[in-house]
């Protein structure tokens, strides 16, 4: 499968690039290296220098490319918060400690906000809405766990019922948690 990584020269975006290439797809990495840098992929993964927010220099990274999936990692609060969450929560992190991890990206929103209320794309949205709302809820990402356990049995089991190998769980063990 190719897929499109946005943020993928950043700290998550570069995992997942990792755990895509590692489970045998192509990974292309998208990112604008404001915060992301080169050295997070490996040489041999492509890079296409672009800002999300930029729909021109956007269109022109990506024309043609034919991804099969993109999975978006640039903006960096929900969706990758529950990505990293769904990834956390996969290997055996307490589930307080999911929480945490996703309260804690509030720490780092001011500049996130910033960008975003400069974007074409999302300015207008965003800056209609005061910043408090903007913040991540931990209650949210428990009612988000939580689902995930009543209705699908855990994000392990989520993942693999999705295609997602015992290997490709060994992987991210590996990858996400210190010996």
């Amino acid at each position: 499968m190719r897929v499109l990584v946005t943020g993928g020269a950043g700290f998550v975006g570069s995992n997942i690039v990792d755990a895509l290439v590692a489970r045998g797809d192509l990974a292309v990495a998208l990112d604008d290296l404001s915060t992301g840098e080169r050295g997070n992929l490996a040489p041999d993964i492509p890079l296409r220098v672009a800002d999300v927010s930029d729909y021109d220099a956007l269109f022109s990274a990506i024309h043609g490319e034919g991804f099969d999936a993109i999975v978006h990692c640039a903006a960096g609060k929900d969706r990758t918060g529950v990505v990293v969450a769904l990834a956390l929560s996969a290997v055996g992190v307490r589930q307080q400690a999911v929480i945490a991890d996703y309260a804690a990206s509030g720490d780092r929103l001011g500049p996130l906000l910033g960008r975003l209320r400069r974007s074409p794309t999302y300015s207008s949205d965003v800056n209609s809405k005061p910043a408090r709302s903007q913040r991540p809820r931990p209650e949210t990402m428990a009612a988000f766990l939580e689902q995930m356990d009543s209705r699908y049995s855990g994000a392990a089991r989520w993942l693999t019922d999705h295609d997602f190998s015992q290997d490709d769980l060994r992987l991210l063990r590996a990858k996400l948690l210190r010996p």
